[in-house]
């Protein structure tokens, strides 16, 4: 593990003040401080610390527990300090760093001490004051390398990369598309914490993340083509890159050098990296297609704690841009859903805080072109692009879970030209099974009844999705009284072909003196997808008319 040391500069007041102006003594245990290297930036403001904090340190102390011990609150420890039950210990020894809070104190020796100890919070060290943190980690990760006499690019056998993400290698997916991602991605973290006396939590606790993509992706398809490709790409990438890709991990230390406490670590690590994305074709000859996204977003939270009680404010802003895409003349349909799931998580002072989960984002865009298969539908273009956004965390204090929840934060960054989503349904058809069900509510017998219709879309070779939404009402047999209306029911097209498929439905006959109805009317017929296309009844071929009204026995 490679740390990012900070270092600090600080002065005396003879630096700074003359021989005529005298100086101001500063307050012994209170740290105005500030500095920035390597990436790592810190601030400290008006920061106060319990006089009556207990420092074990190698200075001071020797720490005789195992890891074990250690991890069940036992505390071994040779010091000439004096520990008495309830006093707030800060540890540092070799590689571990504590905050504890002595429960049961033994002399074990003369200056030996066995400790049974609990966590103790932020809050019992820190009276009052602000900290803030930022960490740049493009700059953190060049630095790493840099500072390592053996390169981690070198060891992954790569070129040396820091964005936290950099696609630039074109893959064969399948026969006929080709794919460059071609995109970079970097991110800086931000936090602040405020302290406030007697407090044993931060009174205001703030995280936000900058994500700055760069997605320049290219699609060529070398001819026409009816598929859905939908895989995670990260696959496509080496092992050693993802190796190198998920080996992201940044130390932290926030310098105090006050009451013997040196420093507070942090520890800041990319878990996992993924990239799900689902491209959609249905194009009729060779086609590329490209666009360019670039900018920043920021997505966090600020948390304002009053003891117990946490009330988070979601913190969002969102400046990404986009050019136009770039198309060659396409004859069809293409959708594509490329999204980056980035796993962070951040330490604390050995797990005394900790924050985990995901921030998600990427780009959806849809493109038709042509659409000269259908006679009342002339070629014509559109296309739209979306940005999309979302995080999921969970912060852990210990004493309280909080999570945050930052959902579908979409922004719509190019929208052009039109294109009529309009598909055909027709010559529908229908045999009603024996199978039934009683509806209560409906006072009717449900009785399963299989569809078969015909459809024709506007784009050469398009088929139906595996979902359709359907609505629809029935009537009793007098074709008059209605006993049930249905929106957005879900269907699964089954026995799909190129130009038709078959269904399920539910239809109610009205319960009778002793018996049912054996008639019943389907009207008012709206299928439409999840992308758009809707077509109103059913269109009659024989009569050249479309239909609203359906008659159906049993």
């Amino acid at each position: 593990m490679l740390a990012c040391a900070l270092s600090f500069y600080s002065c005396s007041s003879d630096d700074i003040f003359d021989d005529n102006v005298p100086a101001v003594p500063e307050q012994p245990n209170v740290i105005n401080r500030d500095g920035k290297t390597d990436g790592i930036g810190y601030s400290l403001k008006n920061v106060t610390l319990n006089p009556d904090v207990v420092v074990l340190n190698s200075g001071n102390s020797e720490l005789l527990s195992s890891e074990q011990e250690l991890s069940q609150g036992i505390i071994k420890v040779n010091s000439n300090q004096l520990i008495n039950e309830g006093a707030v210990l800060y540890i540092q020894s070799g590689d571990y760093t504590g905050l504890k809070k002595a429960v049961t104190v033994r002399k074990t020796g003369a200056q030996s001490y066995e400790l049974q100890t609990e966590q103790a919070q932020l809050g019992e060290l820190f009276e009052s004051g602000d900290i803030n943190l930022s960490l740049d980690m493009y700059e953190a990760s060049k630095a790493k390398d840099e500072k390592n006499g053996e390169l981690r690019a070198g060891v992954y056998e790569i070129d040396r990369t820091y964005e936290i993400i950099n696609l630039m290698e074109e893959y064969q997916w399948g026969d006929v598309l080709k794919f460059n991602p071609s995109t970079k991605v970097k991110a800086n973290l931000y936090m602040n914490m405020s302290f406030g006396k007697s407090q044993l939590l931060p009174s205001k606790f703030t995280t936000y993340f900058e994500i700055v993509p760069a997605m320049n992706p290219l699609l060529a398809f070398s001819g026409s083509v009816n598929q859905t490709y939908e895989d995670d790409i990260v696959r496509f990438i080496p092992g050693q890159m993802i190796e190198f890709i998920k080996e992201q991990e940044f130390d932290i230390d926030i310098p105090l050098n006050v009451l013997g406490i040196e420093s507070i670590p942090a520890k800041v690590k990319i878990q996992d990296i993924n990239i799900p994305t689902t491209i959609e074709a249905n194009l009729a000859n060779q086609t590329d297609f490209t666009f360019h996204v670039n900018g920043s977003f920021k997505v966090g939270y600020e948390m304002d704690i009053d003891g117990l009680n946490a009330k988070v404010t979601p913190i969002y802003e969102n400046n990404i841009i986009a050019e136009a895409p770039g198309v060659s003349d396409m004859q069809g349909e293409l959708l594509t859903n490329t999204q980056v799931v980035i796993v962070p998580t951040i330490y604390m002072l050995d797990g005394l805080y900790k924050i985990s989960g995901d921030i998600s984002f990427g780009f959806k865009s849809e493109t038709y072109g042509g659409g000269a298969d259908l006679p009342e539908n002339p070629g014509n273009f559109a296309s739209k692009g979306v940005f999309t956004s979302n995080m999921t965390v969970l912060v852990d204090l210990l004493v309280m879970k909080v999570p945050v929840e930052i959902f579908n934060q979409d922004k719509e960054i190019w929208n052009m030209g039109s294109f009529d989503k309009k598909v055909i349904y027709s010559d529908l058809s229908w045999k009603v099974s024996s199978k039934y069900s009683n509806s209560i509510l409906l006072l009717s017998r449900l009785y399963e009844t299989d569809f078969t219709v015909k459809y024709k879309y506007p784009i050469l070779g398009k088929k139906v999705p595996a979902e359709l939404l359907v609505s629809y009402e029935v009537y009793q047999d007098n074709n008059k009284t209605k006993i049930q209306t249905v929106t957005n029911e879900v269907i699964v097209p089954a026995d799909v072909t190129a130009d038709s498929f078959t269904f399920k439905l539910n239809i109610p006959f009205k319960s009778k003196l002793f018996s049912y109805q054996t008639k019943s009317y389907l009207k008012n017929i709206v299928i439409k997808d999840r992308n758009g296309y809707v077509y109103e009844g059913i269109y009659n071929t024989a009569k050249g008319i479309n239909e609203n009204s359906f008659e159906i026995k049993r």
